[in-house]
């Protein structure tokens, strides 16, 4: 019985997983794109 419970819970937490993955992928595009521009923000500064 107590098998079951944990694997109802494994499901849920999987299934959710899933369905965030892709807004995962998308803010994890987003930051990379703040990220990388601030970085060339940063080298034009020390570039002068």
């Amino acid at each position: 019985m107590v098998w079951s419970v944990d694997l109802a819970i494994l499901s849920i937490r999987s299934a959710w997983f899933i369905a965030l993955l892709p807004s995962l992928a998308f803010y994890g595009r987003w930051l990379e794109l703040l990220v990388n521009a601030s970085m060339e923000t940063d080298q034009r500064l020390v570039n002068g």
